[in-house]
């Protein structure tokens, strides 16, 4: 019983975990870069829904032109939590990420200023 109940509270938090309103590169840019960028996982690079993943990393930022080439790095890797490194052209600035599946789509959750 008591398992049962640790169990819908982890799933309640899960689904209420906040996400992060998109931002544009200028604001996004503008905090310090004091983290190292994460580097791809060599293991991760073909993981099964990478196109969603990056689509849903990419798509914080509001303001970056389309057709930019964006560099999306995937760290790690789990059923409910990507981290990685987007990294745009210099204008625009480099970032680490969290994604976390709610309600069946990625949603960032921590978006930072990276430096490489």
């Amino acid at each position: 019983m008591i398992l049962a109940a640790a169990a819908v509270g982890v799933i309640l938090y899960a689904l209420t975990r906040p996400t992060l309103p998109p931002t544009t590169y200028a604001a996004a840019k503008s905090t310090p870069a004091t983290t190292q960028c994460l580097e791809e996982s060599a293991t991760l690079v073909a993981v099964a829904g990478r196109d969603t993943m990056e689509q849903a990393a990419i798509s914080y930022l509001t303001d970056v032109p389309a057709g930019t080439h964006v560099d999306v790095k995937i760290a790690s890797f789990s059923q409910d939590k990507v981290t990685g490194s987007d990294r745009y052209p210099a204008k625009y600035g480099n970032y680490n990420f969290v994604l976390t599946k709610q309600g069946g789509s990625w949603q960032v959750t921590s978006f930072e200023h990276c430096k490489v």
